[in-house]
């Protein structure tokens, strides 16, 4: 899956999950979700982990969620 979505862009063209060290822009953000949410994303991290897939912290899951989100409102 990662494969696939490797590169995905979201607002401005931007990169959603670059190398670590081609992060440097990047700004740090706290957001409040609800428990069971974190939960179901931490355990699609694990599940990208074991299939041997990067990115797949909750941070670059959610990085790919808003990139796709701004994909759909026409913000590319």
């Amino acid at each position: 899956m990662v494969a696939k979505d490797k590169g995905k862009r979201g607002g401005a063209g931007v990169e959603a999950n670059p190398a670590i060290g081609e992060r440097g822009d990047f700004l740090r953000v706290l957001i409040t979700m609800p428990g069971e949410m974190l939960a179901e994303l931490k355990a699609l991290g694990v599940q990208r982990r074991m299939e041997g897939q990067r990115d797949s912290s909750v941070s670059a899951l959610a990085r790919e969620a808003i990139a796709d989100f701004l994909a759909k409102q026409g913000h590319d």
